[in-house]
C-alpha cells in the first residue's frame, strides 16, 4: 500500500437508461459530496453514463455525443480538485463501439479501460482492464466480467497496482452474491494480496435488474464494507479501517432476494417509464395474490388498483378471497362481471356459428373477455396493467393469447408455480425492510392451499389439463435450466409418457411467449434469453426413427 491509507469512495447508482442528463446530475451531486472528504477517487458502476442493459442504442451516435458532452461536464469539476473520477458507458472509435471506463482527473479524459461492444458476452477481453495512477496510489481497474480472470487481475498486480477496482454490471441471479465474493473476488485477492473493491450496478431496466451488492477486502481477504442489495449507497474506503467485525460475510435468503429484485424490478419499471399506478385482476387465486402483494410492497398499495372480474363458473371462494386480499393490504377492489361481454360476442357470431361454440373457445373467449376490460380500464386512468401468469403455463402455454396473457409488464414471468407458492408462504413469515405492506398473512391461506383453477368451466382444475405442479416444474427444469436429454429425464425417475407430453408443450406454444408482455428475468433459463424456432417439428423419437431408416 502507499505510505498515507487511500480513501476511495463507492457509489453503487440507479441510473436510467439513455436519460443521461439525470444521470449526469446524480454523478455530479456523488463527486461533490465525495470532495468535502478526503477521497483520492469516486468509483461507479459499469454503464453509471447510461445505464443498462443499452441493446442497440449502444450504436446510436448521437448516445455517443452525448456520453462525450457528459464526460466533458464531469471532467471539468475535476479541475484543481485532489479527487478523480471513474464513470462507466460506450463510445465509438474508428467505426467500432467499445464499453469503456473513463478516469476524469484534472480537468482531463483518459480512458481507463475498453472492451469492443458486446452486449452478449460479459467483456472478459483483455483489453477490459486498465491501470491508473493517482499519484498516490496506482489503482487496476477491471472493467465488467474482466474480475472474473485470475490473469487480469495478476497483471495489474505485476504492473503496479496498489488496490483493484471493479466496475460492474451484473444482473441478479438468485445466490449470485454469494459467488461473487467467494467464488471470484476472494480468489483475485488470495492470488494478488491487495484489496479489491468491487462497486455493482442497481436497480430494474426493461427485464432485468442489477441488485448492487457491492463491497470490498483487504488485502488479506477480509470484507472491509458491505452495501446492501437492491439500493443505492454510496460509501467510502477506507485502507487504514478495520475490518467487518462479524467477519465471515453473511448471505441473503433466496425468498427474500427474490421478493427484493421483483420489488426492485417493478418499482423501476414503473417510475423509469412515467407512471405511477398499476392494477392487477385479482382472480382469488395464488398468481394474481403474489403479483398484487408485490406491487403493493414495490408501490404502496394507494398505489394498486384490483379488479375482480367473476364469470359464469367463478366460485364464491374465489370472490371472497379476493375481498379478503384486498381488506389486508388496503387496495381498492372493484368487480366487473364478464358474462354480458362473452354473451354479447357469442351472440354476434351466432350467424356464423349457429350450433354454437366450441368448449374450449367458450372458455377462451372469458379470458379475453376480462382481458379487452382490463386494457380498457387501463387505458382510461393510465395505469400499468401488469400480467400474473408465472414460467410454468408459459412453458406449457397455458395461457389465453389477448386474455390472461394481457398486460404491460410481468413480475412472475420468470417464476415456476412451486415457487410462487414458496414465495407467498415466505412473505406470510417475513416483511423485507423495504417492503411498503404490511406484516403477517397478507396472502390468505385459503388462497395457497386451494387446487389451482383457471375457473373457465365447471369444476375445472389445473390439474385436468397439466401435470401436478412439482411433477411438471421438476421436468420443465430438467429440460429448460439443465438441457437434459429426454431419456435422461426418465431416468431420474419420471413418467416417459408425462416427459414426452411436456416436451411436445413446450415444442407447441412458443407463438404465445413471443407474443408475452416483458416480465423480470431472474435466471439464465428465462425466456427473454432462449427461445425455440415457432415451426419446430422436431422430436427425440426421431433419433430412433433415423437409426431405423433402411439404406438402400
Amino acid at each position: 500500500m502507499p505510505e498515507s491509507d487511500p480513501i476511495i469512495t463507492m457509489a453503487q447508482l440507479n441510473p436510467t437508461v439513455g436519460n443521461i442528463t439525470d444521470n449526469v446530475r446524480v454523478l455530479r451531486d456523488t463527486y461533490r459530496e465525495a470532495l468535502s472528504g478526503e477521497a483520492i477517487l469516486v468509483v461507479t458502476p459499469q454503464f453509471s453514463l447510461t445505464g443498462a442493459p443499452l441493446r442497440d442504442l449502444a450504436y446510436c451516435p448521437d448516445l455517443h455525443a452525448a456520453v462525450q458532452a457528459a464526460l466533458e461536464h464531469l471532467a471539468r469539476l475535476t479541475r484543481g480538485t485532489k479527487t478523480a473520477l471513474l464513470v462507466g458507458g460506450p463510445f465509438a472509435e474508428d467505426g467500432v463501439v467499445h464499453n469503456g471506463a473513463f478516469l476524469l482527473k484534472d480537468g482531463a479524459v483518459t480512458i481507463a479501460a475498453r472492451h469492443e461492444w458486446d452486449e452478449r458476452s460479459d467483456m472478459q477481453g483483455r483489453d477490459a482492464v486498465g491501470l491508473v495512477d493517482l499519484d498516490t496510489c496506482k489503482v487496476g481497474v477491471l472493467l465488467g466480467g474482466a474480475v472474473n480472470r485470475p490473469d487480469a487481475a495478476s497483471d495489474l498486480v505485476d504492473r503496479g497496482a496498489q488496490v483493484l477496482v471493479a466496475m460492474d454490471a451484473s444482473q441478479f441471479r438468485s445466490r449470485r452474491i454469494e459467488s461473487r465474493v467467494r467464488d471470484v473476488a476472494m480468489n483475485r485477492v488470495a492470488d494478488n494480496c491487495v484489496p479489491l473493491l468491487y462497486v455493482n450496478l442497481v436497480g430494474g431496466q426493461d427485464e432485468v435488474v442489477y441488485d448492487g451488492g457491492s463491497f470490498c477486502m483487504d488485502g488479506q481477504g477480509r470484507m472491509v464494507q458491505k452495501l446492501p442489495q437492491f439500493e443505492e449507497c454510496v460509501a467510502d474506503w477506507d485502507a487504514g479501517a478495520p475490518f467487518c467485525p462479524e467477519g465471515e460475510p453473511a448471505f441473503p435468503d433466496s425468498m427474500e432476494e427474490m421478493w427484493r429484485a421483483m420489488t426492485t424490478a417493478l418499482r423501476d419499471y414503473v417510475h423509469k417509464s412515467g407512471f405511477t399506478d398499476v392494477m392487477v385482476g385479482l382472480s382469488g387465486g395464488i398468481d394474481s395474490a403474489l403479483v398484487a402483494a408485490v406491487a403493493a410492497d414495490a408501490l404502496g398499495a394507494e398505489h394498486v388498483h384490483a379488479f375482480r372480474l367473476p364469470g359464469q363458473y367463478t366460485s364464491d371462494l374465489s370472490n371472497s378471497s379476493a375481498q379478503e386480499m384486498a381488506d389486508i393490504w388496503g387496495f381498492s377492489l372493484e368487480t366487473v362481471a364478464i358474462s354480458g361481454v362473452v354473451d354479447a360476442v357469442a351472440s354476434s357470431l351466432s350467424g356464423i356459428f349457429p350450433d354454437g361454440l366450441k368448449k374450449l373457445t367458450r372458455e377462451n373467449m372469458q379470458a379475453r373477455a376480462r382481458g379487452y376490460i382490463f386494457m380498457t380500464i387501463s387505458n382510461e386512468n393510465n395505469w400499468l396493467h401488469l400480467a400474473t401468469g408465472n414460467k410454468s403455463e408459459g412453458a406449457t402455454g397455458y395461457a389465453t393469447l389477448y386474455g390472461d396473457m394481457c398486460g404491460v409488464y410481468n413480475p412472475i414471468k420468470d417464476v415456476w408455480k412451486t415457487t410462487v407458492f414458496s414465495l407467498a408462504k415466505w412473505r406470510n413469515a417475513n416483511k423485507p425492510a423495504d417492503a411498503k405492506g404490511p406484516e403477517g398473512i397478507v396472502i390468505p391461506v385459503e388462497i395457497i392451499e386451494r387446487p389451482p383453477s383457471a375457473e373457465l368451466s365447471p369444476g375445472q382444475l389445473d390439474s385436468d389439463s397439466l401435470p401436478a405442479y412439482p411433477i411438471l416444474d421438476g421436468v420443465l427444469e430438467e429440460i429448460i435450466e439443465h438441457h437434459t436429454a429426454e431419456k435422461d429425464i426418465v431416468a431420474k425417475g419420471f413418467d416417459p409418457a408425462v416427459v414426452t407430453r411436456v416436451q411436445r408443450l413446450l415444442k407447441n406454444t412458443e407463438y404465445k411467449r413471443r407474443q408475452a408482455c416483458p416480465g423480470l428475468a431472474m435466471t439464465t433459463s428465462a425466456f427473454i434469453f432462449r427461445s425455440l424456432p415457432i415451426v419446430n417439428k422436431f422430436s427425440p423419437e426421431m433419433v430412433q426413427a433415423i437409426k431405423e431408416m433402411p439404406t438402400d
